[in-house]
């Protein structure tokens, strides 16, 4: 499945805040674009608006990726991934794709740097590697 620019920021910023901000994840619309907006940890750096977010979601849900739900105490709609079930990734896998899809190519060596946030179970680059392997040996390929 193919997935554009947008939605692949989109699902990348749904991970992310779900792994290093657990207690505001699922996010609402509004705060989903300022972290697919982000100026930190972020190639390329995106100006997207509400209304380029708000159609990537609706492609996301069609595909199944995202999920959208309103608890009676919430005020908006608030939103959520579905990778794990999706992709049938674990923990460590979503934290290495979560990581691409925000900064697009990148080194065994530096996802090791840029993933300590995450809270993954993997150690040394040994690792890293046999994940990306893992990851790029499926039979639709997650990464390259």
């Amino acid at each position: 499945m193919a997935l554009s620019d947008i939605e692949l920021r989109v699902l990348g910023a749904l991970t992310e805040k779900e792994r290093v901000t657990p207690d505001s994840y699922p996010l609402t619309t509004q705060s989903l674009v300022t972290a697919c907006n982000q100026k930190t940890s972020r190639d390329p750096v995106t100006d997207y608006h509400l209304q380029e977010i708000n159609e990537a979601l609706q492609k996301l849900r069609d595909k199944g990726l995202v999920g959208t739900r309103q608890e009676v105490t919430d005020r908006v709609p608030k939103h959520t991934h579905r990778l794990y079930n999706a992709f049938s990734v674990n923990v460590d896998e979503l934290g290495l794709l979560s990581v691409l899809m925000l900064r697009g190519a990148q080194t065994a060596g530096e996802l090791r740097t840029r993933t300590d946030r995450y809270r993954l179970t993997l150690t040394g680059l040994p690792d890293f590697e046999a994940c990306l392997r893992s990851l790029s040996e499926r039979n639709v390929p997650l990464v390259q």
